[in-house]
């Protein structure tokens, strides 16, 4: 039986170069940093 992650498709995206401002930064996609994101989003964090 193969993972939901090996049969599913991840988008590319190209590498950062140079420096980047943000004012969220969620590191990680683990149920930690998964949930951060929901609950941002859920309160309108940009």
């Amino acid at each position: 039986m193969e993972s939901i992650w090996q049969e599913t498709k991840l988008p590319a995206f190209p590498r950062l170069r140079g420096d980047v401002r943000t004012d969220v930064l969620i590191i990680g996609g683990g149920m930690a940093g998964l949930l951060t994101a929901h609950f941002l989003r859920e309160n309108n964090v940009p």
